[in-house]
């Protein structure tokens, strides 16, 4: 009899084990996956980090192309690209923009300017200066009506006709509205002014 209730005992205590030792895996597994949730937010709130300083990165970078756009549209008020110049022939003035670069510089340099013109094949006038100019010169294809060059480092060019060219010049402007150019300057040489437009 004593033998038999030391059995049931026995029997007893490892089922009370079992039922601990499953207690204690189910406590350690809830233990686990809490780690493993609380890993996860902290991922997470770390990518949203990441992407909030990507946006802002992103944000601030938009913001500064912005800036250089805007200044690149507003450089034309008082730089040197919006130069005007004034063209007179007789009477009649012409207003010219003129291009940013070396050469214009030191034709500005010259202003104001009186000079006498010459007449070249029905299509321009020219005048060479005493000393060079700095050039940047480029085969232009073609020519506009009003277009203001410099052939080789010293001859200024006004052209008052447009046509096809191989030949290569330095951009220095273009008179804004060239109607009635060809008329004002004729066929024969010409005294030409040149100034800064108020």
């Amino acid at each position: 009899m004593k033998r038999k209730k030391i059995i049931i005992i026995t029997i007893v205590l490892i089922i009370l084990i079992i039922f601990l030792l499953l207690l204690l895996n189910s406590y350690l597994k809830n233990i686990k996956d809490n780690e493993n949730l609380v890993q996860n937010i902290t991922t997470n709130t770390d990518n949203s980090n990441i992407l909030t300083n990507e946006n802002s990165e992103n944000k601030e970078s938009l913001n500064i192309n912005n800036e250089i756009a805007s200044n690149l549209e507003n450089k034309n008020e008082g730089g040197e690209e919006s130069m005007r110049l004034n063209i007179k022939v007789g009477d009649k003035n012409f207003k010219a923009t003129l291009e940013s670069n070396n050469t214009t510089k030191s034709l500005l340099e010259k202003l104001p300017l009186t000079i006498n013109m010459s007449e070249l094949h029905g299509n321009e006038k020219y005048y060479y200066f005493n000393e060079s100019l700095p050039t940047n010169s480029e085969r232009i294809g073609k020519i506009n009506t009003g277009d203001l060059m410099l052939y080789g480092s010293d001859c200024l060019v006004l052209f008052y006709k447009s046509f096809s060219t191989s030949y290569s010049y330095t951009r220095l402007g273009h008179i804004d509205n060239p109607q009635g150019l060809a008329d004002v300057v004729g066929s024969g040489n010409i005294t030409v002014t040149f100034e800064v437009a108020n």
